[in-house]
């Protein structure tokens, strides 16, 4: 979801007053979040840690501020877990409560996305996953466990094709994955994993 001119202002508030009102010390227990002495709290999304800082309402990345839009995610995230262990129950994005409205685009921006990926180069596609912290797993002809936030795994699985059939790919989720994020949320966050592998792609490109 790139930024663009769209102003996030009014959401990034009503986000941070989120935040505000809810027990931080508590709430970065539930999320699986670190909070230190100084009071900011340290949660990575993605693979990499963000910081952040609620009395100065900042979150940063490597010491540079984060975008406004995943700032909005971070702080529904850290907002509202609830620190419910996973189910063990797998579901597809189509499954999740609310998501068949959302789900024509998720496929062409999520999965049809990660299909191009693979197929253009395997090898460099799963190296990205690899530098997100994904996990792979012995399933299909790839399959990546990434962790977005720390109680939020989604698997990525792809099946290559031949002459005959075509590529596929899917996005799975552990059924918990509701109660953490509502599920506009949820597709965004796995635009922006999409997003951060097509970056690694992008600088491992030969120019």
């Amino acid at each position: 979801m790139p930024e663009g001119k769209r102003d996030y202002s009014i959401a990034l508030d009503q986000a941070w007053r989120g935040l505000e009102a809810a027990d931080l010390a508590a709430q970065a227990v539930r999320a699986g979040a670190t909070q230190r002495p100084d009071g900011k709290i340290l949660l990575d999304f993605i693979g990499s840690p963000h910081e952040i800082t609620s009395a100065t309402r900042q979150i940063t990345r490597g010491g540079r501020d984060t975008p406004d839009f995943r700032k909005i995610l971070i702080l529904h995230y850290l907002s509202k877990a609830p620190g419910t262990p996973a189910q063990n129950i797998e579901v597809g994005f189509a499954q999740i409560p609310g998501a068949l409205g959302y789900f024509t685009p998720f496929r062409g921006r999520v999965i049809q996305a990660i299909v191009r990926a693979f197929d253009s180069n395997e090898e460099a596609t799963a190296e990205a996953f690899r530098q997100i912290g994904a996990t792979e797993k012995k399933f299909a002809t790839r399959c990546f466990i990434a962790r977005v936030f720390p109680r939020i795994d989604v698997k990525v699985i792809y099946w290559k094709g031949d002459e005959e059939m075509p590529s596929e790919g899917q996005i799975v989720f552990d059924k918990s994955v509701a109660d953490y994020l509502p599920v506009e949320d949820i597709a965004v966050c796995c635009e922006e994993m999409v997003s951060e592998v097509k970056s690694i792609l992008r600088q491992a490109s030969p120019r």
